[in-house]
């Protein structure tokens, strides 16, 4: 998905203009249960929109989010703090989410600028970078004295292949969403399925290139009816289930969930 801001333009009215894109983008991007769940952790919080949207739909209990770029970490604490969002069981923390804890490693940022386009694997060209701290998936159950995730969202720029590969404790986990890079598509939902997962792909909402965010979720700890309550919105701001899309992909002649 787009990330929009770039920090050398940050006047505080620039800033509230990228919130808003990146509020509709994740609001389309990222379908929220239809009933409210006990927890969710962002990996990849970048300036705090889904963690803001997420927190305004009232979908979750409590929240926990990573961003590792020190920048964009305080910028979301921020954003969160202005709409008065934080609180004991909403955080941010300024980590970076790896398949192991207590690194100290290279943090990249590509040459556009702009605050999601940071990534542990360097690119060609890369404006700037600094180091961060890891945490694994593993040590957030820990970290937040959690014992099951039951909303996992994930946008870190080809770290995620690392994270879930790495994690011992997937069958604690209900539903993933997360926007896949390099073309690890099939890979990732492959092996999400040999963990007991059913897996869904979604297009794009800014460039509508299909198969790039995939939600997968755990038919042993979860109720897959329920996943045709999950929601979205679409660029009209019309809420769309799951239910309803899988309605019109039928009717143009493609097979049920």
């Amino acid at each position: 998905m787009s990330n929009f801001i770039r920090f050398k333009s940050n006047h505080p009215s620039e800033v509230m203009d990228v919130w808003n894109k990146m509020i509709k983008e994740v609001a389309s991007g990222y379908y929220l249960p239809g009933a409210k769940k006990k927890v969710c952790v962002d990996i990849g919080t970048n300036i705090g929109a889904f963690m803001g949207f997420a927190l305004e739909e009232d979908r979750f209990e409590k929240v926990y989010g990573y961003e590792p770029a020190f920048q964009t970490y305080h910028t979301a604490l921020s954003m969160l703090r202005n709409f008065k969002l934080l609180r004991e069981d909403v955080q941010v923390r300024n980590l970076a989410v790896t398949e192991k804890s207590g690194q100290i490693l290279k943090l990249f940022g590509d040459k556009s600028g702009e605050s999601g386009n940071t990534s542990l694997i360097r690119g060609e060209i890369h404006a700037f970078e600094e180091s961060c701290m890891t945490i694994s998936l593993d040590d957030i159950f820990t970290l937040n004295r959690i014992d099951y995730i039951d909303y996992l969202k994930m946008d870190c720029e080809g770290a995620e292949y690392n994270i879930l590969y790495g994690c011992k404790r997937l069958e604690d986990i209900g539903t993933i969403s997360v926007e896949v890079h390099h073309g690890m598509m099939d890979d990732i939902r492959n092996f999400l399925m040999q963990k007991g997962f059913w897996t869904m792909g979604f297009k794009s909402p800014d460039d509508g290139t299909s198969g790039d965010v995939l939600m997968a979720v755990n038919i042993q700890r979860e109720d897959l009816a329920k996943i045709r309550e999950f929601y979205a919105y679409d660029e009209y701001g019309t809420k769309v289930t799951i239910a309803e899309r899988e309605k019109e992909i039928v009717e143009k002649g493609g097979s049920s969930l």
